[in-house]
C-alpha cells in the first residue's frame, strides 16, 4: 500500500508536468499562428527542420537604409517636418502686390476721349506687432521637435536592426551547437544499444534521456532562429511570415547573397556543420 501510494503520487506529478507543458504548447501554437498567419488545427508531430544553409552575409548599411526607407513612422515624421518647414517659410513680412484698373465715364461730346487708368500697387508691412514673427518661431519650434523625434526613431531603428542581425547570427550558432550535441548523443546512444544487444548492459541508461534532450535543444534553437527571422522581417516593413522564406533578404535587397559573401571563409570553431567537416586541413 505504501509503495502503491508512492507510485500513484509519482504518476500524478507526471500528469501535472504533462498538463503544464500541454498548456504551454497551446500558448506557443497561438503565438505561432499570429506570427505566420497560418492556422494550426492538427497536432504538430513533426517539428520544423532547421535551415540547411548558414544565413547569407548582408551589408548592414544597405539593410539599414532599406529599413529606414520602408519604415512608415519615419516617412510620416519626415513628411510632417517638411510640411512645417513650408508653412514656416510662408510666414513672414512678405510684399503684397495688387493690380487695379478703371475707365472714366464719358459724355456725348467727348465720346471718343475716354479716360483709362490701370496700374499696380506694392505694399510691404513694416510692423505688425510681432505676430508673424511669433508664428514663424512657433512653427520652427514644432519642426525642430518633429526632426528630433525623427532622429530618435531613426537611431532606435538602426540599433534594433543591428541587434536583431546579431541575434539571428547567434541563433544560427545555437543551431550548430545543438546539432553537434545531438550528433554526440546519437553516437553515444548507438554505442549503448550495441552494448545492450550484446547483453553487456541491462538498460540504455541516460543515453536515451540525453538523446531526447538533444532533440529538444535543437527544436528550441530552430524556433529561436525562426523567431529572430520573423522579427527582422517586421523591422524591414514586411510581414513576419516573410522572414521564414529562404533568401528573403536577398529578394528585398535585389541581390544574390551567399553565406560567405563570395569570399573564402576558413573553418569556424570545430568546423561542424560545414561541408568539409570530416576533412582534415593539411
Amino acid at each position: 500500500p505504501v509503495e502503491v501510494a508512492e507510485k500513484l503520487a509519482k504518476v500524478e506529478r507526471s500528469r501535472l508536468v504533462y498538463y503544464r507543458e500541454r498548456s504551454r504548447n497551446n500558448i506557443l501554437r497561438l503565438r505561432f499562428e499570429d506570427l505566420t498567419a497560418t492556422p494550426v488545427n492538427g497536432e504538430l508531430y513533426a517539428p520544423p527542420q532547421p535551415p540547411a544553409k548558414r544565413p547569407p552575409e548582408v551589408d548592414l548599411e544597405k539593410l539599414i537604409k532599406l529599413a529606414e526607407k520602408r519604415n512608415p513612422d519615419l516617412a510620416a515624421l519626415a513628411a510632417k517636418a517638411q510640411s512645417l518647414g513650408i508653412r514656416r517659410d510662408g510666414t513672414g513680412s512678405l510684399p503684397r502686390l495688387e493690380a487695379f484698373g478703371n475707365i472714366a465715364q464719358s459724355t456725348r461730346e467727348f465720346r471718343s476721349r475716354e479716360d483709362w487708368a490701370f496700374g499696380a500697387r506694392l505694399s510691404w508691412p513694416i510692423f505688425d506687432g510681432g505676430i508673424k514673427s511669433a508664428r514663424r518661431s512657433r512653427l520652427a519650434a514644432k519642426q525642430a521637435k518633429v526632426l528630433a523625434e525623427y532622429e530618435v526613431r531613426r537611431r532606435s531603428l538602426r540599433r534594433e536592426l543591428r541587434k536583431m542581425v546579431l541575434s539571428r547570427a547567434d541563433s544560427w550558432q545555437q543551431i550548430i551547437a545543438a546539432k553537434a550535441n545531438l550528433d554526440f548523443y546519437d553516437r553515444r546512444l548507438t554505442l549503448r544499444k550495441r552494448l545492450f544487444e550484446q547483453e553487456r548492459v541491462t538498460d540504455l541508461g541516460r543515453a536515451m534521456v540525453q538523446f531526447s534532450q538533444g532533440e529538444a535543444d535543437l527544436i528550441r534553437a530552430t524556433g529561436a532562429y525562426f523567431v529572430d527571422s520573423a522579427r527582422l522581417a517586421v523591422l524591414l516593413g514586411e510581414s513576419p511570415a516573410r522572414g521564414l522564406e529562404t533568401g528573403f533578404l536577398g529578394t528585398l535587397l535585389g541581390e544574390k547573397l551567399s553565406p560567405d559573401g563570395g569570399q573564402f571563409t576558413p573553418k569556424g570553431g570545430s568546423g561542424f556543420g560545414q561541408k568539409d567537416q570530416n576533412t582534415i586541413n593539411p
